[in-house]
């Protein structure tokens, strides 16, 4: 007796899931569409001066790829207040500004203190500003 019961059921699963789905393309078109890329974008335009107070051209680079331990948090000045060393790191100076996985940051890092060049160099180490440039 159960088994007249279980196959209509599976007779009546199997019609509905062949007529199709939302997904399906009205149009008839047999070709897939291309999935939509939901991935946060990352646009970031580094500007580096070696010497801000020459008139030398600043380098500058963009990134695309969204760095490694870096988040929209890191682009935050150091809070005033703040406890840092007083040591100088050198003249060098370096404005990001864009989108970081789709937040929007901006930035401004020098090597001023103790505190900014723990910053300057978080960057530098995550590939955001170029080793070499600024005075490192």
């Amino acid at each position: 007796m159960q088994r007249l019961v279980v196959v209509p059921m599976l007779v009546l699963l199997l019609a509905l899931t062949a007529c199709g789905s939302a997904t399906d393309d009205p149009g008839g078109s047999s070709a897939a569409a291309p999935a939509a890329s939901t991935a946060p974008v990352t646009n970031l335009e580094v500007t580096v001066w070696a010497d801000p107070s020459t008139s030398a051209a600043p380098t500058v680079t963009t990134v695309t790829t969204a760095p490694a331990g870096i988040t929209a948090a890191s682009f935050a000045p150091t809070p005033s207040g703040q406890a840092c060393t007083m040591i100088y790191g050198g003249p060098g100076k370096a404005t990001i500004t864009g989108t970081l996985a789709g937040t929007a940051v901006d930035g401004t890092f020098t090597r001023s203190d103790g505190c900014e060049i723990a910053r300057w160099d978080a960057m530098v180490d995550a590939g955001v500003i170029p080793k070499g440039v600024g005075g490192v």
